[in-house]
């Protein structure tokens, strides 16, 4: 499936259902439309976005305590962008979270160690890098013609964003 949509899709985006048609480009927008899920079992999905939670807020706390180790203007910005569409995301996960079960649990993160900026770009790669193959790993469960399957691949095109912008900074470095 390439980035155009061939089929008619079901999205809920402030309590109204809304169709979009043949022809709309679903991908890389920013502002995703929150996808109803219905085809994955609801205890599986609930396990799976409950644990995206936790690793995107992971993410964005690495990517805080980079940002302040940035070594020129370049790196910062680039760590910038990375951390505001990884805190962006993580938004969009907690709504889709909590519209279609609830409260979310609360949890603590355990900050990922890093003894200098090197090894903590190295360890966010290696993170982006997981979660772009959890990422995937859902999509196998999935039914592609199950609303959902398009934020996800959405989600994925970001996470990749996310890693050559990572390989730019570690290349600079």
């Amino acid at each position: 499936m390439g980035l155009f949509n061939d089929r008619t899709f079901s999205f809920k985006k402030n309590s109204h259902t809304m169709l979009r048609e043949k022809g709309d480009i679903q991908m890389y927008n920013h502002h995703i439309r929150q996808p109803i899920f219905t085809q994955l079992e609801p205890q599986r999905l609930q396990q799976i976005l409950y644990q995206t939670i936790i690793d995107k807020t992971e993410s964005v706390e690495l990517y805080t305590r980079l940002l302040n180790q940035s070594p020129n203007e370049f790196v910062f910005r680039l760590l910038e962008n990375i951390r505001f569409r990884e805190a962006n995301s993580l938004s969009q996960i907690r709504d889709l979270y909590t519209q279609n079960y609830g409260n979310i649990t609360e949890f603590t993160i355990t900050p990922i160690l890093f003894s200098d900026f090197e090894e903590g770009i190295l360890l966010a790669i290696e993170k982006e890098t997981r979660l772009l193959d959890d990422a995937r790993n859902f999509l196998s469960l999935a039914d592609e013609n199950q609303p959902g399957y398009e934020f996800i691949q959405s989600v994925i095109l970001l996470d990749i964003e996310d890693l050559v912008s990572l390989g730019i900074i570690y290349s600079s470095i």
